[in-house]
């Protein structure tokens, strides 16, 4: 909790020893593990930076006794979190794979896209390979949600694009390639 600004806000000491306020939004319990979001404080007089504000997901952990709030990195608590997702905000992660599969609307807010572009560019052509709708601010990230528009029928088409077996037989395949290898008929 801040001191400076109640209980719905928190105070987090980055590495630098830098102090950021979040103000508090919502949680979820998933699989034993809380899960807060939060939206960091933008100062009286300040103006918000879109480069640097953005909804920001951190766990909560104890340690030694003590409630910690912690980054979520592991790969296996985002493919968790998946299961749990309505809607897929991200910029230009690999996270839209595993997405597709579970067929989860997706919005990429692409503010720095054309500098992005410039700077590391990506394998395939952003605008038409991304399977939901692209937004370039704040506004048109909130106009697409209240009007649920995701452009989720991309979605299809880059699964089958991009996945050859979606049958729910893999794992059936790979024992079967195994046993083949091996010497044996399944």
């Amino acid at each position: 909790m801040s001191e400076e600004y109640g209980p719905n806000f928190v105070t987090l000491t980055d590495e630098e020893g830098n102090d950021i306020e979040l103000e508090y939004i919502d949680a979820l319990e998933h699989n034993g593990t809380t899960y807060m979001a939060f939206f960091p404080v933008v100062e009286e007089g300040e103006e918000e930076n879109e480069d640097e504000y953005g909804l920001i997901i951190l766990k909560s952990e104890t340690v030694d006794g003590e409630e910690m709030l912690a980054n979520v990195v592991d790969e296996d608590e985002l493919n968790d979190l998946l299961f749990v997702t309505d809607l897929l905000i991200t910029d230009y992660s690999s996270v839209v794979f595993e997405a597709s599969l579970l067929d989860i609307p997706m919005l990429f807010y692409a503010f720095d896209l054309f500098d992005y572009i410039s700077k590391r560019d990506f394998y395939y052509d952003f605008e038409s390979f991304v399977p939901g709708k692209i937004v370039f601010s704040q506004r048109e990230l909130t106009e697409a949600i209240v009007a649920g528009d995701f452009e989720s029928e991309k979605v299809p088409p880059f699964k089958t694009k991009f996945f050859d077996h979606l049958d729910g037989r893999s794992s059936r395949r790979v024992a079967d390639l195994i046993l083949r290898f091996i010497g044996e008929e399944a």
